[in-house]
Parts: structure tokens; C-alpha cells; sequence
């Protein structure tokens, strides 16, 4: 797994962070830990409450949903909020996260581009 240094940073911003939950908290590690090269059982083992299920979980929907962050990366305040999002029990494990048109808007008015039509239905 390979992270941008902006995700990384965010990321390692995100451990740091008093206000944020543990379980958000875990899940930063699990995916920093991966970007450096550990397996499962190592990041398990490395993190001692975490299982091997769970790093796997969060591992693959790391995989499957990060694809779509680049497109926040010029904000850092809207691509913390959307990692964040990522690494919330909100979604299943299995369902890719998807973006809500609070989102979108919010990416058109910051890129300064009018929305198009078949976004805003």
C-alpha cells in the first residue's frame, strides 16, 4: 500500500489528535503501518487490541475507497474530514464510501468550477 505525503501526514496528524476517538485513532495506525510494508498479523500484533480481521477490514477498504481522494488534496482541511469519513463505522466494511453532493458542492466552490447539471439532480 502506498500513501501520498499528504495523506501521510494526515494521517500521522490524526494519531496525534486528543479530539478524535481511539477507534479512528487504530485505524490511522493500521493504515500508516501498512503503507510501511507490515502485514496484518504484524500491524495485529504491533497494535495489541487490534485483531488480524479487523486490519484486514480497514485495509481493504482503505484499498478500495482512497482511489478517490486526490480529488481533495489541493484542501487539506476537506481531505482530512474525507479520510476521516473513510475511517469511520459509518459504511460496511465491504461498500466503498461514496460522496455526498454536500461534498461535491463544496469541491466545485472550492475549485472555483460552476457544478454540472446531471450532479445537481
Amino acid at each position: 500500500m502506498q500513501l501520498k505525503a499528504i495523506e501521510r501526514r494526515i494521517l500521522k496528524e490524526m494519531i496525534h489528535d486528543c479530539e478524535i476517538s481511539e477507534s479512528l485513532t487504530q485505524r490511522a495506525r493500521i493504515i500508516l503501518l501498512a503503507a510501511e510494508g507490515h502485514d496484518d498479523d504484524a500491524i495485529a500484533e504491533k497494535l495489541n487490541a487490534c485483531k488480524q480481521d479487523s486490519v484486514k477490514a480497514w485495509r481493504k477498504r482503505w484499498a478500495l475507497t482512497s482511489k478517490k481522494l486526490p480529488i481533495f488534496e489541493f484542501s487539506p482541511k476537506m481531505l482530512r474530514k474525507q479520510i476521516e469519513k473513510l475511517l469511520t463505522d459509518e459504511l460496511h466494511p465491504q461498500i466503498p464510501a461514496s460522496f455526498s453532493p454536500e461534498d461535491i458542492c463544496q469541491l466545485f466552490a472550492l475549485s472555483g468550477e460552476k457544478s454540472h447539471g446531471h450532479l445537481s439532480k
